[in-house]
């Protein structure tokens, strides 16, 4: 009776050594989830930074596409102007020329 109180008090030894060592992992087990979770939570905001920086190189580029119709519309505009301006500067060149032998030039 002795031996079998040995081994049984021996037994719940080991069974309240495998209790504290689940106990254990179920703590370990929840820092893991929780730690998982807040991964999780990383991952949404990486996820929703993305998109917004998707938008925002989209909108740029937009811009840029925008900004570059404007610009060759005004060199368009400014080559017109400088054409016009030289055939103004020619047509008053001949103007002049014209008006030098009337009053005496070369």
């Amino acid at each position: 009776l002795e031996d079998a109180n040995g081994k049984l008090s021996s037994v719940q030894s080991d069974m309240d050594a495998a209790e504290a060592e689940i106990r254990k992992l179920t703590e370990k087990q929840g820092e893991y989830e929780k730690v998982l979770r807040e991964v999780a939570d990383l991952n949404d905001e990486v996820v929703e930074k993305r998109a917004d920086l998707k938008s925002c190189l989209e909108l740029a580029s937009s811009q840029a596409g925008m900004l570059e119709s404007v610009m060759d519309a005004d060199a368009a505009e400014l080559r017109q102007m400088l054409k016009d301006f030289d055939k103004n500067v020619d047509d008053m060149s001949g103007k002049v020329q014209e008006r030098l032998p009337a009053v005496g030039g070369p």
